[in-house]
């Protein structure tokens, strides 16, 4: 008898566990206890992280492509996906990685905010949402949604570009199995009017007198606040060189140079300063300089993604010869995980509020 009510109790517990986890209806922002925990459940889309863009593709640019993510809540037959700009620019575009994010990439913060909680710092637990309910609905769910995530590569096609020319994609459009998904993408240009002046791996003034080192930075991440990092941009060898200015140009109001700083290498160590536009930046001869940026986006401070083509400027003085150093950059705000974007494009969860803004504030301090 003790063994059947003892069976009976255990499978009771089981349901209530079951149940608790399964609930996933409850408006955000109700109060949440032990046994019902809101997850998400998804409904059959399309969404990508392309949008915000702010790319001008010029003349002698070594970068002609760009990457973006398209994530689906079921997985896709390639064959039956269709992608297309609005432009009478010529590109090709391709399928190079793809990814499933389920439980093992939903985080607790996000497991919060879905239920309007926030989180305030990167290692903490709140009060209405333990480590064991985060647990049992998400880490050890076996039946925890999944999202299908591709990346997708284009990649612009210069040649046919007209001189006079002045292109621009503001629009996309993705096709599946008959469904359209468009999508307002921001701003892609291509304008071969303007050209950037090629100066890497060019003596600056003569033989053996300094050399930039890098030809540009392709790709890099970027959120609300990030660092632009040229290591060892600039080699100095029988000359002293001085750093005049250095600034960002292809870019919009959005994006701002908070510090800019410099680290010289040679046999007598290093030397750490921060630029002063007013004073005396100088590199000495034989020498090895990497300059940091660090730089914050506006727009990310409350969106999904950004894009952007800013080209580093350094303005230098070599003896009697000045002139100006150019970097370009590609740099692409995709911090956000699939799961993070379909809880604020679809479900309109706060993460930027509930849980983004104050763990970044955490990581600063």
């Amino acid at each position: 008898m003790r063994s059947l009510v003892r069976k009976i109790m255990c499978m009771a517990l089981v349901v209530v566990v079951l149940c608790g986890c399964g609930k996933t209806n409850e408006k955000v922002g109700k109060n949440v206890d032990t046994e019902n925990i809101k997850i998400p459940k998804y409904k059959k889309v399309i969404l990508t992280d392309l949008e915000n863009c702010n790319i001008n593709f010029i003349k002698n640019m070594p970068y002609t492509d760009f990457d973006f993510k398209i994530i689906s809540t079921e997985k896709l037959d390639e064959k039956k996906l269709d992608i297309k700009f609005d432009t009478t620019l010529e590109y090709e575009w391709s399928i190079s990685d793809s990814e499933v994010e389920g439980e093992n990439k939903f985080s607790y913060p996000l497991l919060c905010a879905y239920n309007g909680y926030e989180v305030k710092k990167i290692k903490s637990q709140i009060e209405q949402v333990s480590n064991e309910d985060y647990q049992r609905c998400v880490t050890e769910n076996k039946n925890f949604p999944k999202l299908y995530v591709y990346t997708v590569s284009t990649q612009i096609d210069m040649e046919n570009v007209k001189k006079d020319g002045n292109y621009e994609i503001k629009g996309m459009t993705v096709t599946y199995d008959g469904d359209e998904y468009k999508f307002d993408i921001g701003k892609i240009s291509v304008d071969k009017k303007q050209t950037m002046k090629e100066t890497f791996a060019q003596d600056i003034d003569g033989e053996n007198s300094a050399m930039q080192t890098i030809d540009g930075l392709d790709y890099i991440s970027m959120d609300s606040d990030f660092d632009i990092t040229l290591d060892g941009i600039i080699e100095t060898f029988k000359d002293k060189l001085e750093i005049k200015d250095i600034y960002l140009k292809n870019i919009d109001d959005s994006i701002k140079v908070k510090n800019i700083s410099i680290s010289s290498s040679n046999e007598n160590g290093t030397v750490e300063f921060d630029f002063d536009k007013n004073g005396n930046n100088i590199i000495p001869k034989e020498t090895s300089t990497t300059v940091v940026l660090k730089c914050s986006n506006d727009i990310l401070e409350n969106n999904i993604g950004s894009y952007i083509s800013p080209i580093v400027c350094i303005d230098y003085k070599l003896g009697k010869k000045t002139g100006t150093l150019n970097v370009p950059v590609m740099a692409r705000g995709y911090s956000r995980s699939a799961q993070e974007i379909y809880a604020y494009k679809i479900d309109k969860v706060d993460i930027f509020n509930l849980y983004l803004k104050n763990l970044a504030k955490e990581d600063k301090e």
